[in-house]
């Protein structure tokens, strides 16, 4: 006979802005983690362009 029973675990969910996290820890075996971002514009950086001669634009 086959069980159909849902599978015991733990899920813990957090969001900052448009970015979230989930990540499932079944029965202390495995841990899997989903990450979902809606709006890439979330993560800036500030970094200066370079030529390949290494001079400034």
């Amino acid at each position: 006979m086959i069980s159909t029973r849902p599978i015991e675990g733990t899920r813990i969910k957090h969001h900052v802005g448009p970015a979230s996290i989930k990540m499932y820890d079944k029965f202390g075996l495995v841990l899997r983690i989903e990450t979902t971002i809606n709006d890439v514009s979330f993560f800036r950086h500030y970094r200066h362009g370079e030529q390949r001669d290494g001079a400034r634009p």
